[in-house]
């Protein structure tokens, strides 16, 4: 909030799959909503030259390109080296992730923050959230410090509603447990995905058919996500972040049309 208030170049870096996306989104969203002009910029990996997850050239040209704060979403609670580029960059490097955590704290990246339900010192009561539930849980801590209590505004009470959207979606792509947390997102937040304020996504549902329908589980396994996911696997991810970001009115419906075909 520091660095979004002082104008700090954001970047927030995703893995290229649904978890990852929705992540990206949810966190681009709210610091958007919070702190007028706030532009936060996102990386995501290419999956077949640069693999799954943090790397370190990545990071030191992200750290050259001026970022003064790079989030992690749904990847980095093992990338040791890339945390050290960021350090010796100067830039605070914030980890968010949900994948089998080291052992020890010790093994833990030297990051400014590492954000994950199951460190090794972890007392969260529930372990099994996605990618997008830890940055939901992110985005709503946000929320909270900027409204300096545990209430927030009601146009910011909406955008988390809202935001439950795309946690659901990360929820059952990445096909964790449908108990706790989990099923609460994925209730919640099915009921919210066809008149989401994102426009992208409306245009993914219109494109999947679904605009007139009431969005559940299998649509979203089975049409939202896959389309999400086919730009990932086949080239680069980049169209499917933009069309759940930035992406409005034609340029919507053409990254939605082109996913389907993609897919």
């Amino acid at each position: 909030l520091r660095a979004a208030r002082a104008g700090e170049r954001i970047v927030i870096y995703g893995d290229y799959d649904v978890d990852g996306i929705t992540s990206i989104a949810i966190l681009f969203h709210t610091l958007r909503a919070l702190v007028p002009g706030c532009e936060p910029a996102w990386y995501v990996p290419h999956r077949l030259e640069e693999g799954y997850g943090l790397n370190s050239e990545a990071i030191a040209q992200l750290c050259r390109e001026g970022a003064g704060v790079i989030v992690s979403v749904d990847c980095g609670v093992t990338a040791v080296e890339p945390a050290l580029v960021a350090k010796r960059a100067g830039v605070d490097l914030i980890i968010t992730d949900h994948h089998n955590p080291p052992a020890s704290m010790e093994d833990l990246p030297e990051a400014f923050a590492v954000i994950h339900p199951r460190r090794p010192d972890s007392t969260y009561p529930f372990g099994e959230l996605c990618g997008a539930g830890v940055a939901y849980k992110l985005a709503w801590r946000l929320c909270t410090l900027e409204s300096g209590g545990r209430k927030v505004s009601d146009a910011t009470r909406a955008l988390l509603i809202d935001l439950l959207g795309p946690a659901a979606m990360g929820v059952i792509a990445d096909v964790v447990p449908l108990l706790g947390e989990n099923r609460v997102i994925a209730r919640q937040g099915l009921k919210r995905i066809r008149g989401s304020s994102i426009e992208g996504l409306r245009a993914l549902v219109k494109a999947c058919g679904l605009d007139s329908e009431k969005v559940q589980a299998d649509h979203v396994g089975f049409s939202l996500a896959p389309r999400l996911n086919a730009c990932g696997r086949l080239g680069h991810a980049a169209e499917a972040v933009e069309l759940l970001t930035t992406a409005t009115g034609e340029r919507a419906v053409q990254i939605a049309t082109g996913l389907s075909r993609l897919n």
